[in-house]
């Protein structure tokens, strides 16, 4: 088996010398897959069973490559395949379709049948056009960007994509020289009570002022931290320079009592040692705890979701608040969030941008407006983009948003005129 931690261009590198003599005419594909969570198997069913898993995906990747292909055993459930004789790239995206429907059949083992979801990233070119080695690269940006996605999935290379996984690789490269680099800023959102206009809280948001690639937002790197491990240092730098910030405008305007909302990253949460933060944070800065709510998403896919579960309910004891981000997507669900200790919903955009057109969407609103009344729950929209949402939104009962229409993320000096005076434009509520 190959050293898993070989990357596939590495390992397929030798392709061209195993293969037969090709002419520069030759169409070839390059494949990449992945088999996801082999490790539950061996947990739940053992390694005998494991075993037996792997070589059944094996022997379908040869039956799928064919004779005159070439195939090598990444480890951990990882293929990697040079195809020669395929007739376009219609033919190319035919060929990682089925080879991703094939290792996603069920397989019967010892110890029961298993289905796995696989990811494919894939390439296909001329050989006069493209080596060998540059279609294995090609596949393997293909995959990285399959790997991104959910399970089950079949990606080919373009240029953009490329251009992708370069500014990618840029990013898990300099992150975590970031914050000691002073390139990481804070942009602050408001959130709004569409009745009066009045701020309730501010939203704080990453952004990373790279050197090459300007200001990249927060769902372009969180990710890279999260596999990284680098959550808890920018989460740390997150949340002290946010209460800093909302100490500086306490201080400034006494008489705004609006609550500073900072998002922490799921994998953070499960660390005990988060209490201590927050509560050093707290003191450090001087503000009060009941200015400062926790934003979290999709703590129950968390690896420990009742160590999230704990932790966020020692949090509230300290006074500070906890709202769910984003509910409606991903993991989120009624029946999870029932028994989390939260005291804000916030309703994901992709339930508000359609507002009023959308005959499903007030239905889901209405309902989360009754069922927050029950449980005694703030309700905030986000993605508000404009007036008819506003309109939309008061008549269902959901009176607290947040969207570009209302105001946009900005630096900290740019918001202040607007938190003097405590509310934004009466204008974009009724006018």
């Amino acid at each position: 088996m190959t050293d898993p931690n070989v990357r596939p261009w590495q390992a397929l590198l030798e392709a061209r010398a195993r293969l037969p003599d090709l002419s520069p005419e030759e169409q070839v594909g390059a494949f990449v897959v992945d088999v996801d969570r082999l490790k539950a198997v061996n947990d739940a069913l053992g390694y005998r069973a494991g075993d037996q898993l792997l070589d059944e995906l094996e022997r379908r990747v040869r039956d799928w490559a064919g004779a005159g292909a070439y195939v090598v055993d990444l480890g951990l459930g990882t293929f990697g395949a040079i195809v020669p004789g395929l007739d376009g790239e219609p033919a190319a995206a035919a060929a990682a379709e089925l080879l991703r429907v094939r290792l996603s059949q069920p397989v019967a083992l010892d110890g029961g049948t298993v289905t796995r979801h696989v990811s494919v990233g894939y390439a296909h070119s001329r050989l006069q056009d493209a080596s060998v080695a540059e279609l294995v690269h090609r596949a393997d940006d293909a995959f990285g960007q399959a790997r991104r996605l959910p399970g089950d999935v079949a990606i080919g290379y373009t240029p953009q994509l490329h251009q992708d996984a370069m500014a990618l690789a840029q990013i898990e490269l300099h992150l975590r020289a970031a914050v000691s680099g002073g390139e990481l800023v804070l942009h602050y959102q408001p959130e709004v009570d569409l009745r009066t206009g009045a701020i309730l809280a501010v939203e704080a948001l990453m952004r990373w002022q790279h050197p090459t690639l300007g200001l990249v937002g927060a769902a372009e790197f969180i990710s890279v931290a999260e596999r990284t491990g680098a959550t808890r240092e920018l989460g740390q730098w997150a949340l002290r320079t946010a209460c800093a910030q909302r100490a500086a405008w306490l201080a400034a305007y006494p008489e705004q009592r609006f609550v500073i909302r900072v998002n922490v990253s799921p994998p953070d949460l499960t660390d005990p040692a988060i209490i201590d933060q927050v509560t050093a944070v707290l003191a450090e800065s001087g503000l009060p705890a009941e200015l400062l709510c926790l934003e979290v998403t999709e703590v129950l896919a968390a690896p420990d979701p009742q160590a999230v579960v704990a932790n966020l309910d020692r949090i509230r004891q300290l006074g500070a608040l906890i709202a769910l981000d984003d509910f409606g997507a991903g993991y989120s669900s009624l029946r999870r969030f029932k028994v989390m200790p939260i005291d804000v919903l916030k309703i994901d955009r992709e339930f508000v941008a359609d507002l009023p057109g959308n005959a499903v969407d007030p239905v889901i609103v209405s309902m989360l407006v009754g069922f927050t009344r029950i449980w005694q729950l703030d309700l905030v929209a986000e993605g508000v983009e404009n007036r008819e949402t506003v309109a939309a939104l008061l008549e269902l009962g959901c009176w607290r948003a947040q969207g570009r229409y209302l105001a946009a993320p900005a630096p900290a000096a740019q918001l202040e005129p607007l938190l003097a005076t405590g509310r934004v434009d009466p204008a974009l509520l009724t006018g």
